[in-house]
């Protein structure tokens, strides 16, 4: 059983020299035994992996943040807001990669971060989830970044938030016009997976 490790979870924290394997077993493991009491500690040795060079082992590591959310209710707003500072740091190395993608070594970097924006964005979708009302605010915030993230996949989700949650609380009713013009305004130049994920929307709503 998890339960009987939970009190080793720092025998599970990752070595340098670890294989991406083993990294990803230990993340794993470590996702699946943190406690409320034990989370903290995981998350503090957790920010290093985040910003390891491996961006692929990083995106692993934000799965398991949303993993942990996901198991730990209560510790869920604290993993919401580590992931959206994330991602609004995503978004800066993002646009810096998009603007030197010239560079061969620099476009490859663009794309491991973008793994971790998009993963960021999974793990906090998840989240929501599990109980949209109390996350009102997440939602309105990612739906305000819109015009700032320029990934399809990221825009596709967040679209499709808008729809799912078009009739939650008060404000995100109100912006919905607002934004649907927006989206309609901006249509030609999608993608076509943000074009799909917009007029399923638009139909649902």
């Amino acid at each position: 059983m998890p339960s009987l490790f939970a009190p080793y979870h720092k025998d599970f924290f990752i070595y340098s020299s670890d294989s991406y394997q083993v990294k990803a077993l230990k993340l794993e493991i470590l996702s699946s035994i943190a406690t409320a009491s034990s989370i903290s500690s995981i998350f503090k040795e957790w920010q290093d992996y985040i910003r390891d060079q491996d961006r692929r082992f990083a995106a692993a590591t934000v799965a398991a943040i949303g993993i942990c959310a996901r198991q730990l209710p209560k510790m869920a707003h604290i993993c919401v807001d580590g992931l959206l500072t994330l991602t609004r740091q995503g978004l800066f190395l993002f646009s810096y990669f998009l603007l030197s993608e010239f560079l061969t070594k620099e476009l490859g970097c663009r794309y491991q971060e973008a793994d971790v924006l998009v993963q960021a964005i999974i793990s906090i979708k998840s989240i929501i989830k599990q109980d949209p009302p109390i996350h009102e605010k997440v939602i309105i915030r990612l739906v305000r970044s819109l015009d700032s993230i320029k990934m399809p996949s990221v825009r596709a989700m967040i679209i499709w938030m808008v729809g799912e949650y078009s009739s939650l609380g008060e404000i995100i009713p109100r912006m919905l016009t607002t934004v649907l013009k927006y989206l309609a305004w901006c249509f030609t130049s999608e993608a076509l997976e943000t074009k799909l994920q917009i007029l399923s929307t638009v139909t649902t709503d």
